[in-house]
């Protein structure tokens, strides 16, 4: 069934939205100004580790659900052959619980996740939450750091980068020694200001531009603050969601393969003659319509693969 693929794959894409909500929140749990007291209830989608409640963001992806249940109800229509347990809000949010709590598409979302963390969280070490490790709202200060960081043997992180929407600026890259906390709550509200806009008549036309919102926004959002924070919320969103694609169609054609992913790679060859043996006169814009066109070859090409292997853009690895 077609509805239930287009639902694991917005299911994988908004299954940590709750990161991004929760921290624009001023609040825990019990003084939160978003969560609604149904919403409120631990019990129903976190996960425990040592006696306590643990993984707290799914209450709010689970919010952010039901802030817009209008918006996802009118996507995916009526679908009758679809569990209780198979509703989009308890597929987003249920992804911490063990798997023998889970459907059948609940554990796609699961094993989506851990490959995308790159870590199992059947491991009690992958239980620890990042509100366990340094004090419950330490997460909401930590920024994501410059990628060469990872390369520099100093060990203490000097280059942040600062949470604010992507943009065409020279502040928006990694900053030197940022003494203010994120302001997640504008960043939230500029998000939510463009997502209750997003026009469009289809369900492939939201999710891409979803997508696109969601790579504005959460790009220097970190997606773990527990260790090495140099991955954004939008990596993993968008990984989990291809990875989670590729499990659903291997499940459903009933493949037995171990290697249920297939990475197609290209080139075009001989670019660089192409593009700079021109002639002197009008060399500058022979330069800048050659490089174009190879890009616009590219780009058709990829759109052509995405189309006949009924793919997302979430499944471009790299263009």
């Amino acid at each position: 069934m077609e509805n239930n693929r287009d639902l694991i794959y917005l299911a994988a894409l908004l299954h940590d939205i709750g990161k991004f909500y929760q921290r624009a929140d001023k609040g825990g749990v019990v003084n939160s100004i978003y969560l609604s007291d149904i919403n409120k209830n631990e019990s129903t989608f976190c996960p425990v580790y040592d006696s306590h409640y643990t993984h707290k963001h799914v209450l709010w992806t689970a919010q952010f659900i039901d802030d817009f249940q209008s918006v996802f109800r009118n996507l995916f229509k009526q679908h009758d052959e679809l569990t209780e347990n198979d509703t989009l809000l308890k597929l987003v949010a249920s992804h911490h619980l063990k798997e023998n709590q889970l459907s059948e598409l609940g554990k796609i979302i699961k094993e989506a996740d851990c490959l995308s963390s790159g870590m199992d969280r059947e491991k009690d070490s992958e239980l620890i939450d990042n509100q366990d490790v340094s004090g419950w709202d330490a997460f909401k200060k930590k920024r994501m750091v410059s990628i060469l960081e990872g390369v520099n043997e100093n060990k203490t992180q000097q280059y942040h980068l600062p949470v604010q929407p992507l943009s065409l600026s020279k502040e928006s890259f990694p900053q030197l020694n940022i003494i203010s906390d994120p302001d997640y709550k504008t960043l939230w509200e500029s998000f939510i200001g463009e997502f209750k806009f997003i026009q469009s008549n289809t369900y492939r036309a939201f999710s891409e531009t979803l997508l696109n919102l969601l790579s504005k926004y959460t790009s220097t959002i970190p997606a773990s603050t527990i260790d090495f924070p140099d991955v954004s919320l939008f990596d993993h969103l968008k990984t989990t969601a291809s990875i989670a694609i590729c499990l659903y169609d291997n499940k459903r054609h009933e493949s037995n393969s171990k290697n249920p992913f297939l990475l197609i790679g290209g080139d075009l060859s001989g670019i660089q003659p192409y593009i700079y043996q021109v002639v002197s006169k009008h060399a500058g814009k022979n330069l800048k319509g050659r490089s174009f066109y190879v890009r616009l070859l590219s780009d058709t090409i990829v759109r052509y693969l995405l189309k006949k292997l009924n793919l997302f853009e979430a499944n471009i690895v790299y263009n």
